[in-house]
């Protein structure tokens, strides 16, 4: 029997931490093959941010952000934050993998390349009123997907 891939796509967000955890939880209940995945879109989105600190990324530093490599400084920095979600939930076979481009994009081509039974996203309460989703990554991939999506509501922060 082949084995499951829940695909988890993760943001900067402090919330990924938890969908992290519940995408494994949900991926270890069909004994599947766990890849976490983050998309580099757009750097102003990193910039701009002020990132708490979750399971030891402290975000970005100005540095980061100058000279002729600021996606590839992006791109390492991503690869840290997952690997360091992967270490949290202890689970050294989880695959780690940074894409490029548009995140609906490669969410889509990456749940295809590995052959995704499930796509994880986390998506706060701001995004969802009235059973609608509201304009967002969620939205589009729910409305593109031919890959089931597990959306993971992010308590709302006070």
């Amino acid at each position: 029997m082949k084995k499951g891939r829940i695909l988890i796509a993760l943001d900067y967000s402090n919330a990924a931490e938890i969908v992290a955890e519940k995408g494994y939880l949900l991926g270890a209940s069909m004994d599947a093959k766990i890849v976490l995945l983050h998309v580099v879109d757009d750097v102003v989105y990193y910039a701009s941010s002020n990132y708490d600190p979750i399971t030891g990324f402290w975000g970005f530093e100005s540095t980061d952000f100058v000279g002729d490599n600021v996606l590839e400084n992006i791109e390492k920095k991503a690869v840290f934050f997952l690997r360091n979600i992967r270490n949290h939930l202890k689970d050294k076979e989880i695959q780690v993998t940074v894409k490029r481009g548009n995140v609906v994009n490669e969410i889509l081509n990456t749940a295809k390349q590995i052959t995704a039974d499930i796509i994880v996203l986390g998506i706060n309460r701001n995004q969802y009123s009235d059973g609608i989703l509201v304009g967002n990554t969620s939205e589009e991939l729910c409305k593109v997907s031919t890959v089931p999506i597990y959306l993971v509501p992010i308590p709302q922060e006070d």
